[in-house]
């Protein structure tokens, strides 16, 4: 990652910032995050500590690091993102400056923001889970189905329909932050962790959501 933030408002990335160290400060965020969510608490995973996350004798060297400062093994799933959560901290702690610019989000809280802060009842894997967040994306963008398209066409076979869609739904949401102000903040006021980074999740206040 560059450091091109000279235009930069706000960027808000599902990638984990801020990081536990197993003794110091937890995340409280994913919990939150989870009670706020119900049925779609699951699109919400674990952070892994820092020491885990820069392990890189692999899946179950990475897992037994975790489980000794926290009892909590590290899933697959979890490991196949350390390389862009490394990438993303290094960034972070490379370049203070843009920290207050970059903030960690998760797309199913901005999905419910713009559905007027209730969860969205299907899997974004879903036929109708699909619909519903196309439908709730042209409120404020135009033709989310034709960005996939266009996507699909420029890069293919790199991201699914409901990877795309996430990723709009959170420039969507950056862009209310920007216009309307302060956000919901998982937790209201956060830790930080060893490096100085903010251990917190963003979304637009469903209050301030105003459609077309």
């Amino acid at each position: 990652m560059r450091a091109k933030g000279s235009r930069l408002k706000l960027a808000l990335i599902d990638i984990p910032m801020g990081l536990p160290s197993g003794t110091g400060p937890m995340r409280l965020c994913e919990s939150l995050a989870r009670n706020l969510l119900g049925p779609r608490k699951s699109s919400v995973f674990p952070v892994p500590v820092r020491s885990a996350v820069y392990e890189l004798g692999g899946p179950e060297a990475a897992s037994l690091v975790n489980f000794r400062l926290t009892g909590k093994k590290v899933s697959r799933q979890s490991w196949n993102l350390f390389p862009k959560i490394r990438e993303a901290d290094i960034f972070l702690r490379r370049h203070p400056r843009l920290r207050g610019r970059t903030r960690e989000s998760h797309p199913e809280l901005c999905f419910a923001a713009l559905n007027a802060g209730r969860p969205l009842p299907k899997p974004k894997k879903h036929p109708l889970g699909l619909k519903h967040r196309r439908r709730l994306l042209e409120e404020f963008w135009p033709l989310p189905g034709k960005a996939f398209k266009e996507f699909s066409r420029r890069f293919p076979g790199t991201a699914a329909e409901d990877d795309v869609l996430d990723a709009i739904v959170l420039a969507v949401s950056a862009r209310l932050i920007e216009s309307e102000g302060q956000p919901e903040t998982l937790p209201a006021e956060p830790a930080k962790d060893e490096c100085g980074l903010a251990m917190r999740i963003v979304f637009p206040r469903p209050s301030a959501v105003k459609r077309r």
